[in-house]
C-alpha cells in the first residue's frame, strides 16, 4: 500500500488504477480502505497527482459505504473522509485548475449535508457559486448548496446560462413552476459536455437532466416534447432517447409523447430517426399502432432507424412486419438476426409469413443466443410443420426445443419416441420435466407428468406443471402450502425465492378450487408490489372469492405510475401495460 500511494502522489495512473481496486473493489470497500483514507486526503496537496480522480473515489468511497448494511465499516469511513474538508474547501477556493474546483464542490456536496455549516462550508459555497471565473465551477457549487439544503433561488437569475440551469435543476424537485421549467427546457447544446462530467450521468446526459425533474412526469414530457422540437439535433437526438424515462414511470406518457416521436422519424438526422424509432418501438401498443404508417415509412426508408422501426411493427403484431422479417430471414447463407432478434422476439401465430420460412433460418444459425430465440419463436407458432426441426434441435438444443414440441399438441405424436426417452433418462431435472409436460400436451396423460414433477416440488416450473393439470395432481394440494412462506429459501435470490412461494400458491388453487389460503398469498404479493401476469390472471379466474383483493387491483388500474419500472428494458412498458389490462379483467371478473 504505501508504493501504491507513494506512486498516486507522483501522478502515476497505473497506481491510481491500483489503488482504487484496493480500496473500491466493484463498488464495495475492503480491509485496506479505512487505512487507506487519511493517506488519501494527503496525496491532495501533491502537485502532480490526479486531485479529481483522487476526489471522486474519496466521494465514492464515503457515499457508497455510508448507512450501507453490508459495510458495516462504512460509517467510519464517511466520518474519516469527511474529516478532509479544510482541504476540500481550500481546493475549492485556491486550485487553479476549475476541474480540481468542480470536483472539491461535488465532493463538497455529497458528504456535508449532515453539517453544512461547519469550517465556513456553506458560506464558501456561496463565494464560489457567486464569484468563480468559471461558469461550470459556480454551476457544479449551486448544485452542492441544494444538495446541502441551502435556498438557491436567486441563482435562477443568474446571467449565466450554466448557473442558471443548475439552480432550476435544484428547484425543480420542489417547484416545478413555469419559472423553473423554462430554464430546463431552453438547455443549449453547450451545457451538455457540463452536463456529461456530473458524477454518475455518462452517455446520456438529458435522461439525467429528467432524473432531477422525478417524479413530475408531465414536466418530464414537457422537457422532451420541447427538446425534440430544437433547432439543433444533438438537443432532439438526445431527447429522443430520453423519452423513454417518462414512458417507462408514467402510463400516460407513451401516448402524449407517441405523436411528437413519430414526427421525429422524418427528422432530416439520421441519429435523431434512429432515436425515435428505437423509444417508439419501447413506448408500448397503443403508440406504436397510432404511428404504424410513419414506421412503415422508416422501415422502407432503410438505415439503423429502419431496424427498430421493424421491431416496433413486429410488436403490434403489424402483418407488414411479417412479410418484410420473413424476406430477411430466408436470404442466403449464415443467418444473422443482429438487432432483429427483438423482432423475432415478438413473433407468435400471427406471423403465417415467419413461420414458413424460420425453421430453415434456425438450421442456418450458428449463434447459440439468437437460435435460442427463434426456437421460441417456433414454439409460439405452433406450426406443424415445424415439427421436424424442432425433433432435430431436441437434441442440440433440449431445454429450448422440447416445450415448442409439446405445444404443438397431438400433432407431434412423431416425437413421443425420443421425448419419452428423454423424460426416462435425463439427468437434468427440467429437462425430464420439460419432456414429461410435452408428453402430456401430446397424450393428455397426465400421471407421469405428475409423477415427474413430485420429484421437485420446489421448482417452479414443476409447479407451474402441477397447475396446468388441475385436480389431476390434487394429492400433492397438501405439500404446497408450506411453500408458502418464501422465507424458508434463505439462500436463493430474492426473485427465485418469491417466484416459488407465488408459484406454490397458484398450482394449490389449481389444484384445490380453495381460494381462503391463497387470496391473502397474492394479496400480500400485489401490496408488496411484487404482482404480476400470473398473480393478476389466478385472481381473475378465482373470481368473486379474492373480493378482499378488489381495492389493491382498483389502485393498481387507477395509479398512473407503473408497477413496472425498467429504463433498461425495452418491453417493461408492454408487460406493464398487459399487467394493468390483466387487474382490470380480473376487477371485472371478481365484481360479477
Amino acid at each position: 500500500m504505501p508504493r501504491v500511494i507513494r506512486g498516486v502522489a507522483a501522478g502515476s495512473e497505473e497506481e491510481l488504477d491500483e489503488l482504487t481496486n484496493l480500496v473500491w473493489h466493484q463498488g464495495m470497500s475492503t480491509d485496506a480502505t479505512t487505512a487507506a483514507i487519511p493517506f488519501l486526503v494527503e496525496t491532495l496537496d501533491s502537485p502532480r497527482v490526479d486531485r479529481v480522480a483522487v476526489l471522486g473515489l474519496l466521494a465514492r468511497i464515503a457515499v457508497g459505504s455510508y448507512h450501507s448494511p453490508f459495510q458495516p465499516e462504512g460509517d467510519q469511513q464517511h466520518a474519516v473522509v469527511c474529516a478532509g474538508r479544510p482541504v476540500f474547501l481550500r481546493l475549492l477556493q485556491e486550485d487553479p485548475g476549475p476541474e480540481v474546483r468542480r470536483a472539491a464542490a461535488q465532493t463538497i456536496g455529497l458528504l456535508f449535508a449532515d453539517d453544512p455549516d461547519a469550517a465556513g462550508t456553506t458560506a464558501r459555497l456561496r463565494r464560489a457559486a457567486k464569484s468563480d471565473p468559471s461558469d461550470e465551477v459556480r454551476a457544479d457549487a449551486v448544485i452542492a448548496l441544494g444538495d446541502l439544503g441551502v435556498p438557491v433561488d436567486g441563482f435562477l437569475a443568474d446571467p449565466a446560462d450554466l448557473v442558471r440551469l443548475a439552480a432550476a435543476l435544484v428547484l425543480v424537485s420542489t417547484r416545478a413552476d413555469d419559472a423553473v421549467v423554462a430554464v430546463i427546457e431552453g438547455t443549449r447544446p453547450e451545457a451538455i459536455p457540463w452536463v456529461k462530467s456530473r458524477p454518475g450521468v455518462g452517455r446520456l446526459p438529458f435522461l439525467w437532466l429528467l432524473g432531477c425533474v422525478e417524479p413530475h412526469w408531465d414536466v418530464q414530457v414537457r422537457l422532451v416534447t420541447s427538446w425534440l422540437g430544437h433547432p439543433d439535433f444533438r438537443v432532439r437526438a438526445s431527447a429522443a432517447h430520453a423519452a423513454i424515462a417518462p414512458m417507462s414511470a408514467w402510463r400516460p406518457a407513451p401516448a402524449k409523447l407517441a405523436p411528437a416521436l413519430a414526427a421525429a422519424l422524418s427528422d432530416s438526422s439520421e441519429i435523431v430517426r434512429f432515436a425515435a424509432a428505437c423509444s417508439l418501438a419501447a413506448a408500448g401498443v397503443g403508440p406504436i399502432s397510432s404511428a404504424a404508417d410513419e414506421l412503415w415509412a422508416t422501415v422502407l426508408g432503410g438505415g439503423g432507424a429502419a431496424t427498430w422501426a421493424l421491431i416496433a411493427l413486429a410488436r403490434i403484431r403489424d402483418p407488414r412486419a411479417d412479410t418484410y422479417l420473413a424476406e430477411r430471414l430466408s436470404g442466403p447463407g449464415e443467418a444473422d438476426l443482429g438487432d432483429l432478434k427483438h423482432a423475432v422476439d415478438a413473433l407468435g401465430s400471427w406471423a403465417i409469413a415467419c413461420a414458413a420460412v424460420i425453421g430453415g433460418t434456425i438450421e442456418r444459425t450458428d449463434d447459440q443466443h439468437e437460435r435460442i430465440i427463434m426456437l421460441g419463436a417456433a414454439g409460439r407458432m405452433k406450426s406443424p410443420d415445424l415439427l421436424p426441426m424442432l425433433r432435430r434441435e431436441i437434441v442440440r438444443q433440449t431445454r429450448f426445443a422440447v416445450r415448442p414440441v409439446g405445444k404443438l399438441g397431438p400433432a407431434a405424436a412423431p416425437a413421443l419416441a425420443e421425448l419419452t426417452a428423454l423424460r426416462d433418462t435425463a439427468r437434468d431435472e427440467v429437462d425430464r420435466l420439460n419432456a414429461a409436460w410435452a408428453i402430456w400436451r401430446i397424450t393428455g396423460d397426465t400421471q407421469q407428468l405428475i409423477e415427474v414433477a413430485r420429484v421437485d416440488l420446489e421448482n417452479a416450473r414443476a409447479l407451474d406443471a402441477l397447475a396446468d393439470v388441475e385436480t389431476a395432481a390434487a394429492d400433492l394440494a397438501p405439500s404446497l402450502v408450506p411453500l408458502f412462506d418464501g422465507s424458508r429459501y434463505e439462500s436463493l435470490p430474492v426473485p427465485e425465492r418469491n417466484g416459488i412461494a407465488r408459484n406454490a400458491a397458484i398450482a394449490y388453487w389449481y389444484l384445490t378450487g380453495n381460494a381462503e389460503p391463497v387470496v391473502p398469498f397474492l394479496a400480500s404479493q400485489l401490496e408488496r408490489g411484487q404482482g404480476d401476469l400470473a398473480v393478476a390472471r389466478c385472481l381473475a379466474e378465482i373470481g368473486p372469492a379474492a373480493a378482499a383483493v378488489l381495492p389493491q387491483l382498483r389502485r393498481i388500474v387507477a395509479d398512473e405510475e407503473r408497477t413496472f419500472r425498467a429504463m433498461d428494458d425495452e418491453t417493461a412498458v408492454f408487460h406493464d401495460d398487459l399487467f394493468v389490462h390483466t387487474c382490470r379483467e380480473a376487477v371485472a371478473r371478481i365484481s360479477g
